[in-house]
């Protein structure tokens, strides 16, 4: 099956949109908490499809991190908190999902 020219346009939006800006590499000189922060700040203004995506991706990698990483899951599972919180635009059930799933993940730290 092939992707029409508009479907591929609009993946290609989302995944611009998705992408982080604020990267370590770019920006060197700033910790994670101000890169995360800046990063943050830049999701607010996408698009309600991209953050039904991003829910999707919380989800994912907050079950992920948190049965592999423990050292690391607490920072990673409060900064999707902060995203959550921020971020109201999408699928609601999915968002509430989200929400659920990351408390849960934070529970059983």
């Amino acid at each position: 099956m092939t992707m029409s020219q508009n479907d591929a346009r609009q993946t290609l939006r989302y995944v611009i949109e998705l992408t982080d800006v604020y990267i370590k590499k770019d920006y060197p000189q700033w910790n994670r908490r101000t890169r995360k922060s800046k990063e943050l700040e830049r999701l607010t203004g996408i698009s309600a499809n991209a953050q039904t995506v991003k829910y999707a991706d919380v989800i994912d990698n907050s079950v992920e991190i948190a049965e592999n990483d423990k050292s690391f899951a607490y920072v990673l599972l409060k900064e999707y908190i902060q995203i959550l919180a921020a971020l109201d635009k999408g699928n609601p059930e999915l968002h509430q999902k989200a929400k659920q799933v990351v408390l849960e993940a934070l529970r059983k730290l």
